[in-house]
């Protein structure tokens, strides 16, 4: 609990400090003193139902997730079916069916190898750009923190069964 609350207080200062100084190079993940640029996100809308399902992708080294060895990948779910809502997600251990609003899970891949993600929190702010502040604790240990300002792809793969 204790971490959790510490992760969040983190989060919310670099999201502040972050929108405050702003610019385009902006757009990066880092592990320890490695740094990484993200080349593009993706954002794909999974929902069914009334039930909210979205993937989010950013992706480095390259522009298209099909061609990505290193990307981060998060499973959410939103306020609603229709668009990831703005706000501050927090990390899940529960399935997709049993998820509140505001929650996700993820992995990042460096080199097509996985390490999930175990704890953390990732803001989102959707205005002229899509705008993500990200804290993530690895699987190994590792903390990995980056930032995304930009455009975004955005596929619909929602259903409705009714």
């Amino acid at each position: 609990m204790k971490n959790s609350l510490l992760t969040s207080v983190t989060l919310i200062v670099i999201f502040f400090l972050n929108n405050s100084f702003k610019v385009a190079s902006d757009n990066y993940f880092q592990i320890g003193s490695k740094n990484w640029k993200l080349e593009s996100a993706e954002i794909t809308n999974e929902s069914y139902d009334n039930k909210s399902k979205f993937e989010i992708d950013f992706i480095s080294g390259t522009s298209k997730l099909s061609d990505a060895q290193t990307f981060i990948y998060i499973s959410l779910t939103s306020a609603n079916t229709y668009k990831v809502a703005d706000g501050i997600y927090t990390i899940s251990k529960k399935s997709l069916s049993d998820r509140e609003p505001y929650r996700f899970n993820g992995s990042i891949f460096i080199n097509n190898k996985e390490v999930k993600i175990v704890d953390g929190t990732f803001s989102v702010e959707m205005n002229e750009s899509f705008s993500v502040h990200m804290i993530f604790k690895l699987a190994n240990g590792d903390i990995l923190n980056g930032n995304y300002n930009g455009k975004y792809s955005s596929f619909d793969r929602s259903k409705n069964y009714n």
